[in-house]
């Protein structure tokens, strides 16, 4: 006995890689800028402020990644890596090519950033002078701004990147309209 039931296979276009790229790719670099603007707040109300730079490799099935980078003159990027990750204690000399031997500073003192804080603030030093000839510093607790913005960042990324998936199913005819 025939049932008059039939089977069809619905066969979907080729993957068109090089119409995907293009959303995913968008999407990183939006990422990035978003990031970047994050890292800015950070460093806003520093002097000498390190640049953050957005690197995206173009979009490639398997090999994407963006990073987000920084670059400094001197000593300032040093600086925001120690503010980010923290310092041990340590001993502070003054540099051999201080004539009078000894650090001279303000005694009072409160940081610009604060840990657990993405946004840094006005900051203090001045009071009647200290003068040694080294410092016990204590060490710096870590801001741990890099790590915070990624946290606080990933539902925006997944949003970001299921929106780029979808263009990218478009553009290749992989989209499903159901």
């Amino acid at each position: 006995m025939a049932s008059g039931a039939s089977i069809s296979f619905i066969m979907p276009k080729p993957l068109n890689t090089r119409r995907m790229a293009a959303p995913i790719t968008a999407a990183l670099k939006s990422m990035g800028r978003i990031l970047q603007k994050d890292l800015e707040g950070t460093v806003r109300t520093w002097k000498k402020k390190p640049r953050f730079a957005i690197y995206t490799t173009p979009f490639s099935f398997g090999t994407t990644k963006v990073s987000v980078e920084f670059s400094a003159p001197g000593d300032v990027g040093q600086i925001w890596r120690w503010t980010d990750w923290g310092t041990r204690p340590h001993i502070i000399k003054p540099k051999p090519t201080n004539k009078l031997g000894v650090l001279i500073f303000g005694s009072k003192f409160r940081s610009k950033t604060t840990p657990r804080l993405l946004k840094a603030r006005a900051g203090m030093k001045g009071g009647p002078p200290v003068i040694a000839r080294k410092v016990h510093h204590p060490g710096t607790e870590p801001r741990k701004f890099s790590q915070r913005i990624a946290q606080s960042r990933k539902l925006t990324f997944e949003l970001l990147m299921q929106k780029a998936l979808n263009e990218a199913a478009k553009a290749s005819g992989q989209y499903y309209r159901g």
